[in-house]
């Protein structure tokens, strides 16, 4: 009786992880999906979708120390802006939809460094963000309504929320500065490209 009791509870705090989903529209027939946990796999997985129909995915590096934290869409409607949480460094980083290869692409060197892994597997390519597109995310987080920013996150948006996943932006994208009391403790994996 207790070991159907524990497995009880095991599966449903499995499903209870396997339940946030992230959703961002990118035009009225192509939108991304970000699954933090699979049910059967446990893994976090982006898939692009065009017409309903599945055309590719990105898997996300999960584990207890790294960490999936939001989707969220470029300024042009092509790319996806991805925020991990990693051990030891912050990570922001882009998906481009334009560039697909569905037996895998090379995933960069920083974004699969020992234990700080950030993707998994992609069908696209996966770059460093644009100053352009830190930007258009930074004025999304900022503006969005409530309802939208919590279609991009893992447990849902709030104000206090809200101006994290913004912090976080900058420190992931920020180099280090000692003077600056949010800033100097951040670790980007990556600064953003022109």
């Amino acid at each position: 009786m207790v070991l159907i009791c524990l497995c009880g509870v095991l599966l449903a705090g499995w499903s209870y992880m396997s339940i946030p989903v992230a959703q961002i529209s990118l035009s009225e027939n192509r939108h991304c999906s970000l699954v933090f946990h699979e049910f059967l796999t446990g893994k976090c997985v982006l898939s692009y979708y065009k017409n309903n129909t599945r055309v590719g995915t990105v898997v996300l590096h999960s584990d207890l120390l790294n960490n999936p934290l939001a989707i969220f869409p470029g300024p042009d409607g092509q790319t996806v802006v991805c925020l991990s949480d990693l051990d030891t460094f912050q990570a922001a980083f882009t998906i481009d939809l334009t560039n697909q290869n569905n037996n895998g692409v090379a995933i960069p060197d920083w974004l699969r460094k020992p234990d700080q892994e950030a993707v998994d597997r992609s069908d696209f390519l996966v770059r460093a963000c644009t100053k352009n597109e830190v930007e258009f995310v930074a004025n999304y987080i900022k503006t969005a309504n409530m309802a939208s920013l919590s279609n991009c996150v893992r447990w849902g948006a709030s104000r206090e929320t809200r101006e994290a996943y913004r912090e976080f932006l900058i420190c992931a994208t920020t180099p280090h500065d000692w003077r600056d009391s949010l800033l100097k403790h951040a670790s980007p994996l990556m600064l953003p490209q022109n």
